[in-house]
């Protein structure tokens, strides 16, 4: 899911939707934080 964002984030960035690929990206990175957090708990 997390690559899933990063390549959405990737193409929005190409086509010149900054806003919306910014957007991808910080969904990436909670994605990203949540499952470091979710790992250290087990």
């Amino acid at each position: 899911m997390i690559n899933e964002k990063l390549k959405k984030a990737e193409d929005l960035g190409e086509k010149g939707m900054v806003d919306e690929a910014q957007k991808a990206l910080e969904e990436a990175e909670g994605l990203k934080h949540s499952r470091s957090f979710t790992e250290e708990k087990l």
